[in-house]
């Protein structure tokens, strides 16, 4: 197999049984899977994969698990409920469990699983996977789903990727519907003629698989469609073959040159940048450069001025500094001492006064001192 493989289809919580068609000689049709028996054949549940002969765990590329995805269900209702309780409440309103809440995609690679041991043919399905599941965001994002999970399985034929995603609820689509998101379906509701309303689910998902082989397809060397699909005889479906991996070769080397565009202009700014960091970095050495022959001419002209002013004039300047903070100092210290002896006056005064009202304050009939009487009638002998 060198085409593309790429396949996407909704599911309810419910599913649906077989039964019998209605329409002539149609005889017993196949009934839709639930929701749980996807994520249970996804996670390799047993019972849930009679066609894998010995299962696997996936790889989980994206997301939650698959067994997660019933859970996620449940809490997005809720959330919905919160959103729009309006639409949802009521007889009626309800999210019925009938009604289509998952899609799920499948996307396989044409090599075969025994071969991924090969390094070269490893890289190439492994490039092939990123590149799916980079698609898969953006288509699903673009189509109002919530990606919510991807795995890979390396235990069939062929590795093959399995991707998830859960309806936004928005005013558009409060009910969650799958349906509403997905690409044929939505074409088919869209369609308002009914014998028009499979030819428009069909050119939808026509258009769905076109996008997906112009974004993942050309570029990994995969044909658009199979041999049988356009009736080609071997010779011709290899010639196409040789041609679809020439152009994905070639669209490889271009992204490839387109990188290296984008790398080389990168490399230029990058240059131009360090060219005017050298720029002014030579200006800045260049005046360094013109003041240090100046200062040399000065020397030449006049070393012992140089002398004077490089080396004295700062030890000058320095000393006045000094004296001139001495002289505050001193000023200070004098201030001091004025303060001092100003106050020592002012105490002296009071004692003094004090002392001479004491002596006012004496009696007159207080008897004269020893000293003082008798002076006159002291005659020495």
């Amino acid at each position: 197999m060198a085409y593309q493989f790429a396949h996407t289809q909704t599911f309810s919580r419910r599913g649906t049984k077989a039964g019998k068609s209605k329409g002539k000689g149609r005889g017993v049709t196949v009934g839709s899977r639930s929701v749980s028996d996807i994520v249970n054949e996804a996670v390799r549940e047993q019972g849930f994969c009679p066609h894998v002969e010995s299962p696997k765990d996936p790889a989980i590329l994206h997301g939650v698990s698959p067994a997660e995805i019933p859970q996620l269900i449940e809490q997005r209702i809720r959330q919905a409920k919160q959103l729009f309780p309006d639409q949802l409440k009521g007889k009626g309103k309800g999210i019925r469990k009938d009604q289509h809440i998952l899609e799920g995609a499948v996307f396989s690679h044409p090599a075969q699983s025994a071969d991924l041991v090969d390094e070269e043919i490893r890289e190439q399905y492994q490039r092939w996977r990123d590149d799916v599941v980079a698609w898969v965001k953006r288509d699903f994002d673009d189509r109002g789903l919530e990606f919510v999970s991807a795995v890979e399985h390396l235990d069939e034929a062929h590795p093959h990727i399995h991707a998830y995603g859960i309806p936004k609820a928005t005013e558009s689509n409060p009910r969650m519907d799958a349906k509403q998101c997905h690409a044929g379906h939505a074409a088919r509701a869209a369609e308002p003629e009914p014998k028009r309303k499979n030819a428009a689910y069909k050119r939808a998902m026509r258009q769905w698989q076109d996008d997906h082989h112009a974004a993942i397809g050309e570029r990994h060397g995969l044909l658009r469609f199979g041999p049988k699909r356009q009736r080609l005889d071997r010779k011709t479906y290899t010639i196409q073959k040789e041609a679809a991996k020439d152009l994905a070769r070639k669209i490889q080397v271009s992204e490839k040159m387109g990188d290296l565009t984008n790398d080389v202009g990168a490399l230029r700014q990058e240059k131009q940048a360090l060219e005017a960091e050298v720029k002014g970095l030579k200006a800045k050495l260049k005046g360094l450069y013109d003041m240090a022959k100046a200062e040399a001419t000065k020397i030449v002209s006049d070393p012992i001025q140089y002398i004077k002013d490089h080396f004295m004039k700062p030890v000058e300047d320095e000393r006045d500094q000094y004296k001139a903070q001495n002289e505050q100092l001193q000023w200070q210290l004098n201030a001091i001492r004025n303060t001092r002896d100003e106050r020592t006056r002012i105490v002296v005064e009071n004692v003094l006064h004090e002392v001479a009202q004491g002596h006012d304050r004496t009696p007159k009939n207080a008897p004269e001192s020893p000293s003082e009487s008798h002076t006159d009638d002291f005659t020495p002998r």
